[in-house]
């Protein structure tokens, strides 16, 4: 993983920070070592750059397609309901389904 030029302050660039519960001392990873870990993904999902602005919210489309509008309230319902969690979510399928 690429080091940043600057050190965090709360790792001192370890990439794992000391929390205290209650009286316990544990160590967590810390929150720039995630944030690099996502733009990792990011980058490595090759999302075209005309994509990047794309979300659910601005999810647009030209004449009467249904199963577009289907796909999108689909999309959307799922994002609604889905677990507040640590996770993420994989869309998986073969080039040109519309994953993007």
């Amino acid at each position: 993983m690429k080091v940043s030029a600057e050190i965090c302050p709360q790792c001192d660039g370890t990439g794992w920070k000391s929390v205290s519960r209650d009286s316990d001392r544990r160590v967590t990873r810390c929150d720039c070592r995630l944030q690099a870990r996502g733009r990792a993904l990011l980058t490595s999902a090759r999302i075209p750059k005309r994509y990047e602005h794309c979300e659910l919210s601005n999810f647009e489309f030209d004449g009467p397609h249904r199963l577009l509008a289907n796909a999108r309230m689909a999309a959307c319902r799922f994002v609604e309901e889905y677990p507040v969690e640590n996770t993420g979510l994989l869309i998986i399928g073969s080039i040109g389904v519309g994953k993007t």
